[in-house]
């Protein structure tokens, strides 16, 4: 479902606005939300398995912390293609959450952030996502990296170089970001490293620190960018015919997603646009490509992308698995009500796997059987935000189903720890404990107010993730510390 959504005031809602749809769609059909104001809301936009265009958006609150834990948040993003960018977010807790977008290249840039304590907070696997040209005021952490481990197997934390380098003046793009009055402009706490290129500015060169077992964001000057003055529409000055020759494909997606967005949301240009994705050949460009052959119904061009597709992927490559199901239905004029017991089989399969197409497989679920489906967040930092929190992100509006409380003492622990379900259930709970690089120290079912105690005198000091997946298969996070 395409659609634009603009000029919209939303006021102390739970949610502003909120979007919801699966890859079935061409990225002509992408969502435009545009220069709306989204004052006070819980959180102001979230959007789950969609191509989406955010852009000219004025996001502000008051940094609140509700009484069940959760936190105002101004933009929330999971198993989505994006373009977010040039949009104000003021003084909400935290300005946008990214969960799980993948490997696709997105782009955020433009925006300003502006005295909330989380400028940007990255969950999970974001591999194509780049920051380009923001600009953070005022802040506790600028970027929070932190992994997510809510599913088993799941990639816990990725996110990709941040610019572009390669010593040619008219092609490198550092990131660009500036960071002005924070406490810490980027807090790593993810396994994989990552480079960020930046230009020798004031404010552009960000202060790190890399946790402990984290992987290293490493600082690099762009050497060919002898300018400090921050020129954010240098990509626009790269001749379209450049693009193929570019040894990096991260670089040329982001290139074709700037490129593409200007000609379609500024020039309105679509045969502009599509000539442009025929000449790139990467897989970002092939699967647009296989989108646009489904939905103008070319069944021989779409088989023979995937095709390509598929031989560069695993056999559980979860996105070409949807793209088959997508095929055949349109091949056989069926919709996502009339999926046979295999194909539903498949996508709950999906739904489970907690990958970004996971997420367009609860999309899927939710169009054909109402299903409602929430997604569990880690706790934030104890230094941002004191004492345990949980909070969810729920799409389609329910109550609450009722829950097992968690008891933790004594926090901080040193010799042991006592865990303790309460709650009216009958039915055991599955605790599983993580240290903070995400390996697991103990998994334990747990009955119904029952004791269970740990002997943890052999633990290493430190911040330790607690994983309660209740009998409904709802997922919980808390955390306490082990000290010396």
């Amino acid at each position: 479902i395409g659609g634009q959504y603009y000029g919209n005031v939303f006021e102390t809602c739970n949610v502003g606005v909120s979007t919801s749809n699966t890859s079935a769609t061409s990225f002509l059909g992408a969502i435009g939300i545009y220069g709306n104001w989204l004052t006070d809301n819980r959180v102001g936009i979230q959007s789950s398995g969609s191509d989406v265009f955010i852009a000219h958006n004025t996001l502000s609150g008051n940094t609140a912390v509700y009484p069940d834990g959760g936190v105002q948040m101004g933009l929330f993003l999971q198993g989505a293609n994006f373009d977010v960018r040039i949009n104000n977010f003021t003084n909400m807790f935290v300005g946008l959450t990214l969960l799980n977008n993948g490997s696709d290249a997105d782009l955020v840039e433009e925006n300003t952030f502006t005295g909330n304590p989380v400028g940007a907070w990255v969950l999970g696997d974001n591999e194509g996502t780049n920051f380009h040209c923001n600009q953070f005021v005022g802040y506790f952490y600028a970027l929070l990296t932190q992994d997510y481990f809510n599913t088993w197997g799941s990639t816990p934390g990725l996110l990709g170089d941040q610019g572009f380098c390669i010593g040619d003046v008219s092609l490198d793009q550092p990131a660009d970001n500036a960071f002005v009055n924070g406490v810490l402009d980027i807090f790593q706490t993810i396994a994989a490293p990552f480079i960020y290129y930046y230009r020798n500015g004031t404010g552009l060169v960000p202060n790190v620190f890399n946790a402990p077992g984290a992987g290293a964001v490493t600082p690099m000057l762009c050497s060919s960018s002898n300018s400090d003055i921050v020129d954010c529409q240098t990509w626009r000055t790269v001749p379209t015919g450049f693009m193929t020759g570019l040894p990096n494909d991260r670089y040329i997606d982001q290139l074709l997603l700037q490129k593409m967005r200007t000609m379609l949301e500024e020039d309105h240009d679509t045969a502009a646009a599509l000539a442009l994705l025929q000449t790139i050949h990467t897989d970002m460009a092939r699967q647009l490509q296989m989108r646009h052959a489904l939905e103008k119904g070319n069944i021989a061009l779409a088989d023979s992308l995937r095709n390509l597709l598929a031989s560069a992927a695993s056999a559980q490559d979860y996105p070409l698995q949807l793209a088959m199901l997508y095929r055949n239905l349109m091949q056989s004029g069926r919709n996502f009500l009339q999926l046979t017991p295999e194909e539903t089989a498949m996508v709950g399969s999906i739904a489970q796997s907690n990958t970004p197409a996971a997420f367009e497989a609860q999309c899927i679920r939710y169009l054909a059987h109402g299903e409602e489906y929430q997604i569990p967040l880690p706790p934030l930092p104890q230094e941002v935000l004191n004492g345990y929190w949980q909070m969810y992100i729920n799409f389609k509006q329910a109550d609450a189903p009722a829950q097992n409380t968690l008891q933790i003492y004594p926090n901080p622990a040193k010799d042991k720890l006592y865990l303790s379900i309460k709650g009216d259930k009958q039915e055991p709970t599955l605790v599983k404990i993580y240290c903070i690089d995400g390996t697991i120290m103990a998994v334990k079912e747990v009955p119904q107010n029952m004791l269970w105690e740990l002997n943890i005198q052999n633990w290493l000091s430190g911040i330790y993730i607690i994983q309660v997946v209740e009998p409904n298969g709802q997922l919980k996070t808390y955390k306490f510390v082990v000290v010396p």
